[in-house]
């Protein structure tokens, strides 16, 4: 894996992460759980994605650079590192054919050079940040809880132990928000996506086919 690099493979205005409100969006609570201490979220069952659709037809993306493999619908568009325009504020006008750079996103929409805003539509999103040590997922934990605006599970990604979080509350765009971080070898890895309600059993389904590699190559599609 590249050191010094971040990568973004995300929900796409691609300003990766939960989405969050949209300006003048006014949140309303869809959840009245107790919140769990930190210990208590790390001594519950971990949740193990299961495929909830089938994957038949769907293209593989293998970012050996990036040491990350994952299978997503065929009929959704890429966009990498050339997706995006030479502006100050980079901007997202075409898709990619490669699954490659440091940002790669995927989402139904498709882009015909023109900007657009990719967040209120399904979509995924990974970002791997280095020098995370193991502790960093359970600060993270702690940080959300104090907070007080998501529920928080353990969730498994290719072997690896981390945290479901899904926001409390209902955006006027894009749906409930979640995201799932991982702490893998120094690198925290938090794949995101919006759209819970409606499209987890797609969501779970990818990160069930998700898993790290191990040497860095070149970055490919395939199409099963």
């Amino acid at each position: 894996m590249l050191a010094g690099a971040a990568v973004l493979v995300g929900v796409l205005v691609f300003v990766f992460g939960m989405p969050g409100t949209a300006p003048g969006d006014t949140p309303t609570a869809t959840s009245t759980e107790p919140v769990a201490t930190t210990a208590d979220i790390f001594d519950m069952e971990p949740i193990v994605p299961e495929a909830k659709v089938s994957t038949e037809g769907w293209k593989t993306c293998r970012n050996e650079e990036y040491g990350y493999e994952f299978k997503f619908p065929a009929e959704w568009h890429i966009y990498g590192e050339d997706a995006y325009s030479d502006d100050a504020k980079p901007q997202i006008v075409q898709s990619s054919k490669r699954c490659h750079g440091m940002r790669v996103g995927f989402s139904t929409t498709q882009a015909e050079g023109y900007p657009i805003n990719i967040n209120i539509i399904v979509g995924i999103g990974v970002d791997v940040v280095e020098s995370a040590p193991p502790i960093f997922i359970r600060e993270y934990a702690a940080e959300q809880q104090r907070k007080s605006l998501s529920t928080l599970r353990p969730m498994v990604l290719g072997g690896y132990l981390g945290i479901l979080q899904v926001n409390s509350y209902v955006p006027l765009y894009g749906g409930r928000g979640w995201r799932l971080l991982v702490v893998r070898d120094g690198y925290s890895y938090s794949i995101s996506g919006g759209n819970y309600d409606d499209q987890f059993s797609v969501f779970e389904t990818i990160l069930s086919t998700f898993h790290f590699l191990d040497t860095p190559t070149d970055p490919t599609i395939t199409q099963e």
